[in-house]
């Protein structure tokens, strides 16, 4: 596997973590125990030059980070996914670039704008409860 991840949940639905401004996959961390590991199978991924993959180099522009998080889709064998993207990076826009791609499939992605490192560590159960209840509606 050529792109890092924590993998969290063995469930039929997976859902694919990007991380925030100047964060990381471990990030999400307070989230962890709090995510329905039977529904949903979650890979925390990191954009290049930031948490596993700081040391990778590139053009770090939103298309290069799009292909980077369809690229870690192929490696996984993963063909419908949803996205959650937090905080100031691409998420939505990174994908949303790759829209008119035959190779796009990406079911839905959730921008968390608001919520802020600090909901992760004081609100996980709340936060978790509000994305799945997302992620099961689409």
């Amino acid at each position: 596997m050529a792109t890092p991840y924590i993998k969290i949940g063995d469930g039929d639905h997976p859902v694919l973590v990007l991380n925030g401004w100047l964060g990381s996959a471990g990030a999400w961390a307070p989230l962890w125990p709090c995510l329905d590991r039977t529904r949903f199978r979650y890979f925390f991924l990191d954009y290049r030059g930031y948490g596993a993959r700081k040391d990778v180099e590139g053009a770090h522009t939103i298309e290069e980070a799009a292909n980077d998080v369809l690229a870690a889709a192929d490696e996984l064998g993963i063909g419908r996914f949803s996205v959650i993207g937090h905080s100031i990076p691409p998420g939505r826009h990174s994908l949303a670039t790759c829209a008119p791609s035959p190779w796009y499939r990406c079911a839905r992605v959730v921008e968390l704008p608001d919520v802020g490192h600090y909901a992760m560590d004081e609100q996980p159960v709340l936060l978790a409860t509000e994305i799945e209840k997302f992620l099961a509606g689409h």
